[in-house]
């Protein structure tokens, strides 16, 4: 299957379209950690079917893609609460 990246909410700082995540026990800033090469992108992606999906990888296994996708299809104001936590367990997996 493949995936495109979508920017759902424009343009945003960092790496990710939706986010990106780094250990703030070891690095400062997130500057810091993307000059380490340590940090966690989260992106927007659709399918061919046009599905919204969460694309998670660590910065330094890119090919390694962790997919979630997500409970609301047309986030209005914002992504469902369950779809973030679900994020930031598998961010933390990764980091």
């Amino acid at each position: 299957m493949s995936y495109t990246k979508i920017s759902l909410f424009g343009e945003r700082k960092g790496v990710g379209t939706f986010e990106t995540f780094f250990n703030t026990g070891k690095y400062k800033s997130i500057d810091e950690a993307i000059k380490i090469n340590d940090y966690v992108i989260v992106d927007f992606v659709k399918d061919d079917k046009g599905i919204i999906y969460f694309e998670i990888k660590h910065s330094q296994r890119q090919n390694e893609s962790i997919y979630h996708r997500l409970n609301i299809q047309r986030p209005i104001c914002g992504i469902d609460v369950s779809d973030d936590v679900v994020c930031c367990e598998i961010v933390e997996t990764l980091l």
